[in-house]
């Protein structure tokens, strides 16, 4: 206590050392406080279910592709290995839920009875499934989210056994899922709040096949059991089922594979780069505010020389005078750490802002306990790492050598060296950290000058999902001639609308939606006999969704109104397809089918009437697919897209007309995802503007504190100098020879920071290789323009001390000394 409040006292007598440090620290400490609430609750905090390192997604592969599983297939699966403890399919929908002011969609879930005993999380209102609901087809009951509990039944706990109407069948309320509960699936766009019990092998689904494969597999690993294992063991089923039902595998046997990995990776997606990323920068401000906060206290030791001298002659010994400095460093840590806490809140609300849609658990971002623990850590560390040079360089003062030079000069030359090797150590910190965002900003640069396929501007997006009952013959859209006429119906009246340039259908939009869901198999005509299968993207689009999208067409016709029905199938492909599977030919009037078991009863063939230009449907920086358009006349789904083009302004303005429109034609169907396409395209690149903006915001930080640290340090330098300047402008020394010399000390030392700070920025640009898109990791233009800046704003960061040494005058400097 007696160093506590002493150090408090020194602290307070050197009250501008002290906000200086302290601010300093708060913005290094708050920043990791932020990110390390990010990374905590997406990274490394315990997925909210019963021993999340038990559970396993499983699906198949063909040709490296994921591929989801069937009802017979996993039957196999589950019924000859023995990996699982507990294992459950799910399906994810959309639903119209109906009966309130409005009509609104939810996300859906079908799972197995066994969904939630897997997760191991119980119900907070009411129970989840039991054994006795698990049936071949629906069962009408169903377990919702807390969030639609309190929007929809205001959180009244009677909601147990009402009804709930969902695409038109009324399912019966049993159970209200806690809070923080989360389907794990990091793809969807909105929460799942609607759970019911399936077994997927009857109405309203067709009659099972083995290669029917629309499921996802949730498993509880048994005891004993690791992911290695379990894969071999399923691995080996999957060998003998090829082996008996080869035709189900579309005769390519050797293609197809399985994998099984943590539920963890998929909750994840691919955050994880990023965000490691991100942490390593703001643990690299963080050594560079340490730094400068050691170069302060350093400063300061000179000052102190004549005190700890003073102290060792009164009988203090080393490991006192260490202790107490310590003390003090920690004690302005914790200062530093307790302002940071105001810091890293404000940041968390930053960081949630500029968040891109598809980061997941952003629910679980907050401070609590861990984060909390994590700030004192850190600032505990920080005291001490920033604080055992100085209190080391202090300690060494004998009481003889500093009563006789005054206290001046004693470890002068080492603490010299020490200040400018600090120096060092933030300039090639700072390199590293500018060069990375460089990188990253160049990347985001390029995938944001990618040319998408399609005119975005004016151009309103939004879905719709047409309701189906339990009961397949009682739903209205039923018949492929029902949905026929529903959508002649809307696009004929958003058409007629004089607003509205062009209006169109998709079953997916363009950069939204999860492309394995999306994929499939065709055999072009010629290569049936070799069984040479292509695994393509595949897209329902009206007739005039070429023209909405302004995507040109290059060979043969767009759709008709003739390609109905009752017409011989059609369908329209991409350039990039054409040349994979026709080079050099004219791919238009070439046919293909469906691998046996999935091609259309009576009319297998497809035949190719036109070619578009390629668009870029998964992502600005990901691959062009090879991508087959089919008519929505011949056979539209239940989900849809819809496309309209503004004649004149935003896409935005549309919105009103769109739900005016349907309502006219079905007041129960609403529509969600609604998006301009200029919205679409920004979200395309929102996780490389996430990471790339704050790796930018932190190496500008990184900066601004290396030049800081620079300063001091020459301006330290000029005031322990004053009496060698003064001499040497009395001997006749020009200002212009006092400015080189100390400009010349400054850029000596960034110079010497960036070349060591090249060898850790060829290493860590590696590290982000994963992010970079256009541009290589080891970029010499990038970081030769990243190092001429550092030295530019070192030479800034030294003019002003530099001046003022320039303008002492010698008969003044030497009579104060």
């Amino acid at each position: 206590m007696e160093d506590i409040r002493f150090a408090l006292r020194m602290l307070r007598k050197h009250l501008a050392l002290t906000t200086v440090a302290v601010l300093t620290l708060a913005l290094g400490i708050g920043a990791n406080t932020a990110i390390f609430s990010v990374v905590d609750a997406v990274l490394l905090r315990p997925l909210a279910y019963r021993s999340p390192g038990q559970l396993v997604t499983f699906n198949n592969t063909f040709r490296d592709q994921q591929v989801p599983v069937g009802v017979i297939e996993m039957d196999d699966y589950l019924g000859q290995t023995q990996v699982f403890d507990k294992a459950s399919l799910a399906l994810t929908f959309d639903g119209n839920m109906t009966g309130g002011d409005q009509p609104e969609r939810v996300q859906a879930v079908g799972a197995s009875a066994t969904y939630f005993e897997v997760l191991g999380v119980p119900a907070q209102v009411g129970r989840t499934f039991t054994a006795d609901e698990q049936r071949k087809g629906w069962t009408e009951v169903a377990v919702i989210s807390d969030g639609l509990w309190r929007r929809r039944f205001g959180g009244s706990p009677d909601v147990i056994g009402k009804k709930i109407r969902i695409d038109d069948d009324p399912w019966t309320i049993i159970g209200v899922m806690p809070p923080g509960f989360r389907h794990p699936d990091a793809r969807l766009s909105s929460p799942v709040e609607f759970w019911a019990p399936c077994g997927f092998s009857a109405e309203p689904f067709p009659e099972q096949k083995r290669q029917f494969r629309f499921l996802e597999l949730i498993g509880r690993l048994r005891p004993g059991v690791d992911v290695a294992q379990a894969q071999a063991a399923l691995g080996t089923v999957q060998e003998r089922l090829k082996g008996q039902y080869a035709e189900s595998y579309g005769g390519e046997p050797k293609s197809w594979g399985v994998r099984l990995a943590p539920l963890e990776e998929r909750v994840v997606g691919g955050a994880r780069p990023g965000l490691l990323v991100l942490l390593g920068a703001v643990l690299l401000v963080l050594l560079i505010a340490c730094s400068n906060v050691a170069n302060l206290l350093l400063a300061r030791a000179t000052a102190r020389v004549r005190e700890m001298a003073i102290r060792k002659a009164l009988g203090a010994t080393r490991r006192t005078i260490v202790k107490q400095l310590l003390t003090e460093s920690v004690i302005l840590s914790l200062l530093g750490g307790a302002l940071g806490l105001f810091v890293g809140y404000w940041g968390i609300d930053l960081l949630l802002a500029l968040a891109p849609p598809g980061l997941p658990r952003t629910n679980e971002i907050h401070l609590d306990l861990r984060v909390l623990a994590f700030t004192l850590s850190v600032s505990v560390v920080c005291g001490l790492l920033f604080g055992v040079v100085p209190a080391l360089q202090s300690s060494r003062a004998e009481p003889q050598a500093a009563m006789k030079e005054g206290g001046s000069s004693v470890g002068g030359g080492r603490r010299h060296r020490l200040l400018g090797a600090l120096v060092v150590g933030e300039f090639a910190l700072a390199l590293v950290l500018c060069g990375g965002a460089g990188l990253l900003l160049r990347s985001l640069w390029n995938a944001g000058d990618v040319k998408p396929g399609f005119d975005s501007r004016g151009v309103l997006t939004a879905r719709l999902w047409l309701p189906q009952p339990n009961k397949l013959d009682q739903g209205k859209y039923f018949k492929p001639e029902q949905r026929d006429v529903f959508f002649r119906d809307l696009l004929a009246r958003l058409g007629a609308e004089p607003s509205v340039d062009a209006v169109a259908l998709v079953s997916t939009i363009p950069l939204r939606g999860d492309p394995t869901r999306n994929q499939f198999a065709i055999l072009p005509e010629g290569r049936v006999a070799q069984n040479q299968l292509q695994v393509v993207t595949g897209r329902l689009a009206s007739q005039d969704y070429f023209r909405a999208m302004r995507i040109p067409i290059v060979a043969g016709r767009g759709f008709a109104v003739t390609d109905d029905l009752k017409a011989p199938t059609v369908a329209i492909v991409n350039q990039s397809l054409a040349r994979h599977f026709w080079p050099g030919e004219d791919p238009v009037g070439k046919r293909f089918k469906f691998p046996p078991g999935n091609g259309r009863p009576g009319d297998p063939w497809f035949t190719i009437v036109g070619v578009v230009a390629d668009v870029k449907s998964w992502g600005l920086d990901a691959p062009t697919p090879d991508e087959v358009y089919t008519p929505t006349t011949q056979g539209a789904g239940l989900a849809i897209g819809v496309v309209m083009r503004a004649r004149d302004g935003s896409g935005a303005q549309l919105v009103p007309i769109l739900r005016a429109k349907l309502h006219e034609i079905d007041s129960d169907l609403p529509i969600f995802d609604v998006a301009t396409l200029d919205d679409v395209l920004a979200d395309a690149v929102a996780a490389r503007r996430f990471t790339a903006t704050l790796l930018a915001l932190f190496a500008a930080v990184a900066l601004a504190l290396a030049a800081l640290g620079i300063y001091g340090v020459m301006a330290y330098a000029v005031s322990q100098r004053r009496q060698e300047i003064a001499v040497r402008m009395a001997l006749g020394a020009k200002e212009r020879h006092v400015l080189r010399m100390v400009i010349g000390q400054g850029l000596r030392l960034a110079a010497l920071g960036v070349a060591v700070g090249v060898g850790g920025l060829l290493a860590g640009s590696h590290l982000i290789a994963s992010l970079l898109f256009g541009v290589p990791p080891i970029d010499v233009a990038t970081f030769g323009s990243i190092g001429a800046a550092l030295v530019v704003v070192a030479l800034l960061a030294t003019w002003l001390p530099a001046r003022r040494a320039a303008r002492i005058h010698p008969m003044t400097a030497l009579r104060q000394d």
